[in-house]
């Protein structure tokens, strides 16, 4: 599946954990589930699950009971949800 593909599965609350991730990653250079999960509402299950999702579309590396980091595709479609945020 390529990138353009990837978007079109996408629903909002995976773009805003994206986008958070995104958000994150420049200050840190990654993010832990705990935090990620405290900044959406999320329970961590939630979180991870959602991470997993992600992983497998290509959007972010996770290593387990680590960090996860954003791959190229998941910067460049975080940037472009960012660029279209009201």
């Amino acid at each position: 599946m390529n990138l353009a593909q990837n978007e079109l599965l996408l629903c909002e609350q995976t773009q805003d954990f994206i986008k958070t991730l995104y958000r994150q990653s420049k200050i840190s250079g990654y993010v832990q589930i705990n935090f990620i999960a405290s900044q959406l509402g999320l329970s961590s299950g939630s979180a991870m699950k959602t991470t997993q999702f992600l992983q497998r579309l290509g959007f972010v590396f996770y290593e387990k009971y680590g960090r996860i980091t954003l791959t190229d595709d998941g910067k460049r479609y975080a940037k472009t949800l960012l660029r279209y945020e009201k």
